[in-house]
């Protein structure tokens, strides 16, 4: 088992995926690392592009760099490449399963209760009832 997991979640009324600790401590429990639907081309070696000179050149070198980043904003301490290898497959293997996830269900509107406008001109006059 690896130290980071993969949750398929909704973030912002939208599919996303969070990764957090495996094995959550005090220190990190709270902590979430969100890849939102949208952002998945910079996490697919066939999508990558590098849009700023901030952004590593290869597909390779972004996502080692953003696998050392899950383990220091986690705390999880140095991993080693085979745990490296496994937070990119992992990221990997969750994007695939957030492509086939439905939209946000939409919660049903509730009506509150009634009004009767009336408009003269430019000045708008209202009634409430409930």
């Amino acid at each position: 088992m690896g130290q980071i997991a993969a949750e398929l979640c909704y973030y912002d009324k939208k599919p996303a995926i969070a990764l957090k600790p495996a094995v959550p401590r005090s220190a990190n429990q709270d902590k979430r690392y969100i890849i939102m639907l949208d952002q998945i081309w910079t996490f697919s070696e066939d999508h990558y592009e590098r849009l700023t000179e901030k952004m590593p050149r290869t597909f390779e070198s972004f996502m080692m760099h953003k696998c050392l980043d899950l383990y220091e904003l986690f705390d999880l301490g140095m991993p080693n490449s085979r745990q490296l290898a496994e937070t990119a497959w992992l990221i990997q293997d969750a994007i695939e399963q957030l492509k086939d996830m439905p939209p946000a269900p939409v919660a049903p509107k509730k009506v509150i209760g009634e009004a009767k406008m009336t408009i003269e001109g430019t000045t708008v006059m209202t009634e409430v009832t409930e």
